[in-house]
């Protein structure tokens, strides 16, 4: 699990940095056409598709949330309400499948310890019945039964370190999985805030170049149809009088 999570831990370095750089970038990116911005979206993911082959499979597929985060944040367009809307949707979804996972590890654990444990029970009884079946003397039943009862206290001995066992595993996973999922949150939250101000930026920019578009506010509003229909004008204001 450790290793799991070095592992893990490289992998959101590595994307932490491609984000981070990506949105410092946005503005210029903006600018150019849109198949720059295709090849330079192909690009990252080729990036940090190359980083996850060091990831252990089973953690491929949780780390995948993290790549559409990134896709949203690759152009500062999308409003970052969304982003984020966007990462704890995923966030919740990958919740939910480690914890289905974990409750399939414990019923198949359970299950399996229960036929055992039903399997073991019903041989310690065939062979009661087996012995009592014939008569014995006192020594020959004493030093039988003495053997099942250090056979059944070996067994329910042998069944309790295992489900001590188990459940140190399911803790250490439950520990791992919010160690890596609290790495994520700090990756997103670093990267939300900046293109939080890129965004903002961005939006400057937009209405900026709106109100240049626009036609000025002190030109009197019917300038353009005076200067084009002087005559027609004259014979309104004629009807109104």
């Amino acid at each position: 699990m450790l290793q799991k999570i070095k592992v893990s831990i490289k992998y959101y370095l590595c994307l932490g940095l491609v984000l981070i750089c990506m949105a410092l970038t946005s503005c210029q990116t903006s600018r150019k056409s849109e198949s720059s911005k295709e090849v330079s979206l192909k690009a990252d993911r080729s990036y940090l598709d190359k980083e996850r082959k060091d990831i252990p499979e089973g953690l491929q597929e949780n780390n995948d949330f993290l790549a559409l985060v990134l896709k949203d944040m690759a152009v500062v367009k999308v409003p970052p309400t969304q982003v984020r809307d966007r990462f704890y949707r995923e966030v919740r979804k990958v919740r939910d499948s480690f914890n289905k996972i974990q409750r399939q590890k414990r019923e198949g654990f359970n299950k399996e310890e229960r036929t055992v444990r039903e399997l073991f029970l019903a041989k310690l009884k065939k062979n009661r019945d087996s012995f009592s079946s014939s008569k014995r003397d006192r020594e020959e039943t004493k030093e039988f039964f003495q053997k099942q009862n250090v056979e059944r206290t070996a067994f329910f001995e042998n069944q309790k370190d295992l489900r001590k066992e188990f459940e140190s595993k399911v803790e250490e996973d439950r520990r791992g999985f919010n160690e890596e999922m609290s790495l994520r949150q700090k990756t997103f939250d670093d990267t939300y805030r900046e293109y939080q101000k890129k965004y903002a930026d961005y939006e400057k920019e937009k209405k900026a170049g709106a109100a240049k578009a626009s036609p000025s506010s002190g030109e009197p509003p019917q300038k353009e149809f005076v200067e084009q229909y002087p005559g027609q004008l004259k014979d309104l204001q004629d009807l109104n009088q």
